[in-house]
């Protein structure tokens, strides 16, 4: 673990010199996370001090809070579509049609494959990993349904009970990516905070900051996944055999880690 922080300091070290570089080079650029950070850092007006270390910290944040929680999504995603055969047929064959079959998917492909983002979506949707965001807390009084809540208040968002409403959701619990394509009722809707019936990533200034990373990872991921393997259970298990039980704890991991028998579609190393 020594070792691994030394690394992690010296390519966090990278990213920030990297920034600093093309800030002084007076070229035009579009700020990121690291450029606010900075920005911060060289205001000598504010009350407080931004250091160097707290923008490392703030980095290492992001990306160590979009690792594990990557990984467990793209577990559910692969487990839904090994359970759901015709989800995984329609998947490979958008991607033989979109990406053919001599080259493997890119992420300048993931724009083109309208049926793999609705799966991310229901993914999202059905297995937030986060059932429960972080805590927020109210800075004024207000009213909520009726509720008064004071200032200070601590507060849970229960985005897993949102996304399996059923007064907001036909058939909830089933797994139907076809609910976020073009000409249905959410096709509309995006991960990204702004539609509250599916929040994931939270929303508002206290949004999960590796929401692009996260999203980047799992789409580009799963695609190269499905693309190049077919997918099957171990001992002839049919799909539906499939055990879809959730782990105990805050976060929504499978109870059991996925096992599977791949099979290569794909003859390009």
């Amino acid at each position: 673990m020594q070792d691994l922080k030394k690394r992690m300091d010296v390519f966090m070290s990278q990213i920030i010199s990297e920034h600093i570089v093309q800030r002084k080079s007076g070229s035009i650029f579009v700020k990121d996370m690291v450029d606010v950070l900075l920005d911060e850092m060289e205001d000598e007006t504010l009350q407080f001090d931004i250091t160097n270390d707290n923008v490392n910290s703030t980095l290492w944040d992001a990306f160590t809070g979009s690792i594990s929680t990557t990984t467990d999504t793209i577990e559910w995603a692969i487990a839904e579509c090994i359970r759901n055969p015709i989800v995984m047929k329609k998947l490979q064959e958008e991607l033989d049609t979109v990406v053919g079959k001599s080259r493997r998917v890119e992420d300048a492909d993931i724009p083109n494959l309208k049926y793999l983002q609705a799966i991310i979506k229901e993914n999202f949707r059905l297995h937030p990993v986060a059932p429960l965001l972080v805590p927020r807390l109210s800075d004024k009084p207000c009213k909520v349904l009726g509720y008064d809540i004071p200032k200070n208040t601590s507060i849970f968002v229960n985005v897993a009970a949102i996304a399996q409403d059923p007064k907001m959701w036909e058939d909830p619990m089933t797994f139907k990516p076809e609910r976020f394509l073009e000409g249905m009722p959410h096709a509309h809707l995006q991960v990204d905070g702004k539609n509250f019936e599916v929040l994931p990533f939270g929303s508002g200034r206290r949004q999960c900051p590796g929401i692009m990373l996260a999203s980047t990872m799992v789409h580009i991921i799963v695609a190269n996944f499905m693309q190049s393997f077919d997918w099957s259970l171990p001992n002839g298990l049919p799909p539906m055999d499939l055990d879809m039980s959730e782990g105990e704890g805050i976060g929504h991991v499978l109870a059991h880690p996925l096992m599977a028998i791949l099979r290569a579609r794909l003859s390009i190393p």
